[in-house]
């Protein structure tokens, strides 16, 4: 294992052989994406933001390859055909409508515990997908961590939904990651509205130019908040208690 790889169920035995990694855009690419060859016949992932023989007119090479990637996680299907595209997997993945059955129900130690276990690859690749691409673009944005959309910071929910000895929350933290995976979509196609502007003249842009958000200071207390306490936050959050 290399050393930016961090296997997000560590210590979940029941879950250790999926592969599963909380690593960074750029490792990320290269090992669930095919490789885009300039020598090849496929068209370059950046010929809609004006790219010139494989780069950013006027931009250094370093920031051709960070937009590359960003691009071709977004776009582009991953080698476990998991999906054909990010913004098409987590749109149907946020549509799936949870049942007792999605549930694995374990006993260790007299104690009971539930597992996703049927849905949570699926919806773990997505959200750790989702957020490499959030941080990519708020790093070539300069955003500040405080003020940047995190969609699940360390993955509280995900893990969460993984392993947990109470059923009930495991539900409602289903419907707050959904809630986020949608917004986390709105701000991805936000930021590639402002990378049209910024890279090229094509008038062609995403919807969804408004979206709901989670304030800095909200933000800040959810991520050193205990999964528990930050699943409580949003349930009593008006535009969650709607959904």
């Amino acid at each position: 294992m290399l050393a930016y790889e961090k296997p997000l169920f560590a210590g979940i035995p029941e879950l250790e052989e999926l592969h599963i990694y909380d690593e960074p855009l750029r490792q990320a690419v290269e090992r669930c994406h095919v490789p885009w060859d300039p020598y090849g016949n496929e068209v370059n992932p950046l010929i809609e933001l004006g790219a010139n023989e494989g780069l950013l007119p006027g931009r250094p090479a370093e920031e051709t390859l960070l937009i590359r990637d960003i691009v071709v996680r977004w776009t582009k299907p991953d080698l476990d055909c998991t999906w054909d595209n990010l913004q098409e997997a987590a749109e149907n993945l946020e549509t799936h409508v949870l049942t007792d059955a999605d549930f694995r129900v374990y006993k260790k130690d007299e104690h009971r515990y539930y597992s996703m276990r049927i849905q949570i690859e699926e919806t773990a690749k997505i959200v750790i997908a989702l957020s490499q691409v959030l941080q990519g673009l708020s790093d070539y944005f300069f955003a500040e961590g405080t003020r940047s959309f995190s969609l699940d910071p360390y993955y509280k929910f995900t893990k969460l939904l993984a392993w947990h000895n109470n059923l009930d929350e495991m539900k409602a933290t289903w419907i707050v990651l959904m809630k986020r995976v949608r917004l986390a979509v709105k701000h991805i196609k936000r930021y590639f509205n402002k990378l049209r502007a910024v890279l090229s003249d094509l008038g062609d842009a995403y919807s969804d130019s408004s979206y709901n958000s989670t304030t800095p200071t909200e933000q800040e207390a959810v991520a050193r908040a205990s999964p528990r306490t930050a699943l409580k936050a949003y349930l009593t959050r008006d535009d969650y208690a709607a959904e």
